[in-house]
């Protein structure tokens, strides 16, 4: 038995497994809002699940969320410029090999110090945070 539905060429297609092929405009839907949440892009500060996580497990009050919600988004910030500064990295070293002439080890060196430079910002601020999630917290 075949189904007929509409193809996106605007013809009608006969095929049994066709309707179970496309998903349905809300199955697309529900799914692009997924994608949409789970890649950062929605709510606020695009933290929220180590936000919710650790604010239910440290039991922390509103004040106490806000401030870890700064921090976190600080954190996830230096992240992604970090993951910036390696792609600006590896796009120079690739210019420098596609150039035709033989680059020097200290043009690779140059090439690769804002990797180096953005893990120990990283760093720095990954540090910064546990201090400022241990300051935040109650003692109890």
């Amino acid at each position: 038995m075949t189904y007929p539905y509409f193809s996106r060429c605007g013809g009608i297609r006969r095929h049994a497994y066709a309707v179970f092929a496309t998903p349905s405009a809300r199955a697309t839907n529900a799914w692009q809002r997924y994608e949409h949440r789970r890649h950062g892009h929605g709510g606020s500060f695009g933290v929220r699940r180590p936000l919710r996580y650790l604010a239910h497990r440290l039991d922390l009050d509103d004040s106490q969320v806000r401030r870890l919600a700064i921090v976190l988004d600080r954190l996830k910030s230096e992240r992604e410029q970090a993951r910036l500064d390696d792609e600006r990295a590896m796009s120079r070293v690739a210019e420098l090999l596609l150039d035709g002439e033989l680059p020097e080890k200290a043009a690779f060196d140059d090439a690769l110090r804002c990797r180096r430079d953005s893990q120990e910002r990283l760093e720095a601020e990954a540090t910064q945070a546990l201090v400022h999630i241990a300051e935040l917290l109650d003692p109890d």
